[in-house]
């Protein structure tokens, strides 16, 4: 085997998911991922994760019967209370929403026509309130509904306050949509009903169209992002209080492994520092814990101390950085698993 095969098996066994969990603790405590706006693929990080170590319930008001494979799909429309709404569905399938488009936003960019609406229909609502039994372990959260988050998260707080160990949420920094909550309101609930705190955020900008924008800019307004929120360190141990043993040690292994997919290794490493936290394991699985982190730490540690070397490669991988649909731009993933994201399967 040739030191450069040797090389990149090494990088890609690191990212791989097989590396990221250790059975001994896993198996038996997978992850418990609610999908809320599940139409399509799943995106990284959650894609690297072998099924054994996840359980994925899927949400979504367009999934019809013959399209629903399994017992974790869907097709509920979810929304603060359980009322009659209308939901509009546009000519590109993933902006259909129960809110209207905001055309005199939408009209100065690019590919305008894929929020016209051509149809519509009356769906009576539900909550997750409403879904989600008693005894039902949920542990994490995405959701990306075209502007109804805040509302979806409204009638999840009886449920969901205390259990989840952190959410991805769609935000929005313009109204995309006619009087949707923006990234304001969403954190400030977040914060206030459910205890998390934002981590990152995947910033998405738009550039306005009819504009050759390699002659301006190529980095337009700042419209959308996916976002990171996780519990905070310093609570933890008054929120594992609210679990009886087997629930706490569950909960923490959900949000260890949830940290460890999105890179969090910082994170971890306090966390298991904390003293109700390390006495949940005892020494065989702290020392499990501590090879999965030492398994997941940063491969190659490379620092760029001369700033001239630092300015020139930032300013390379501004010329090489990707424009989406011609108009929308983006950072990269949430979390710092973000090295040679792009050579492998997401």
């Amino acid at each position: 085997m040739s030191l450069k095969y040797k090389i990149l098996e090494k990088i890609k066994n690191s990212i791989s998911s097989k590396s990221f969990f250790h059975p001994k603790l896993y198996l038996d405590n997978k992850i418990n991922f609610l999908d809320i706006g599940s139409i399509g693929d799943l995106k990284w990080p959650i894609t690297t994760v072998e099924n054994k170590y996840i359980n994925i319930i899927k949400f979504d008001a367009q999934y019809i019967d013959d399209e629903i494979e399994t017992k974790d799909q869907y097709n509920n429309l979810l929304w603060g209370a359980e009322e009659e709404k209308e939901f509009y569905i546009n000519k590109g399938s993933e902006t259909s929403s129960l809110f209207q488009p905001n055309f005199a936003l939408l009209k100065y960019y690019p590919n305008v026509e894929r929020f016209k609406p051509v149809s519509s229909k009356k769906i009576k609502t539900t909550t997750l309130n409403d879904i989600i039994t008693e005894n039902t372990n949920c542990d994490f959260l995405k959701l990306d509904v075209q502007g109804s988050e805040l509302e979806v998260l409204k009638g999840a707080e009886l449920k969901l306050s205390d259990n989840l160990v952190g959410i991805e949420i769609e935000v929005s920094f313009a109204e995309i949509y006619l009087q949707q909550p923006l990234f304001s309101n969403i954190d400030i609930y977040l914060r206030d009903k459910f205890n998390l705190q934002l981590w990152d955020l995947n910033s998405q900008y738009f550039l306005f169209k009819n504009i050759n924008n390699s002659r301006f800019n190529n980095k337009g307004r700042l419209m959308w992002a996916d976002a990171l929120y996780l519990r905070p360190i310093e609570d933890i141990e008054k929120w594992i209080d609210k679990f009886d043993y087997k629930t706490a040690k569950q909960k923490i292994l959900s949000l260890i492994g949830i940290t460890t997919l999105y890179g969090y290794n910082d994170y971890i490493f306090t966390l298991l520092q904390q003293d109700k936290v390390s006495q949940l394991f005892n020494l065989d699985e702290l020392n499990c814990l501590k090879f999965m982190l030492k398994k997941n730490s940063t491969l190659f540690k490379i620092k760029l101390l001369n700033r001239i070397l630092f300015f020139l490669f930032s300013s390379l991988a501004n010329i090489f950085r990707p424009v989406h649909n011609n108009f929308s731009y983006g950072n990269s993933n949430l979390g710092t698993r973000k090295y040679l994201k792009y050579f492998f399967k997401q």
